[in-house]
């Protein structure tokens, strides 16, 4: 195995609110792949709702305060992070 992906986030009235993505390496060490508080662009009240891991590369979709849904491809060290779709987030998907 060369890893795994997880969020952390908070729970409030029953519901759990995502707000970072780690990527944990098979010996322990985790890397913080996005952080909701820490991208100014980022929706206040979105949730990270999917996530893959694929090979060396994560997938991940994100909402920013423009209501677009982005579909990023990163590396498992946080490299290279690049929006690979995205659409309005009334698109639905």
């Amino acid at each position: 195995s060369k890893g795994s992906v997880a969020t952390r986030g908070y729970s409030k009235n029953g519901y759990y609110f995502s707000k970072s993505l780690w990527f944990t390496t098979s010996k322990g060490k985790a890397t913080e792949i996005y952080n909701m508080y820490k991208d100014k662009n980022a929706s206040n009240y979105g949730n990270i709702e999917y996530f893959t891991l694929q090979g060396d590369y994560i997938v991940y979709k994100k909402h920013d305060i423009y209501s677009n849904a982005k579909l990023v491809l990163v590396k498992t060290n946080g490299k290279g992070e690049r929006v690979i779709y995205s659409a309005p987030s009334v698109s639905g998907w």
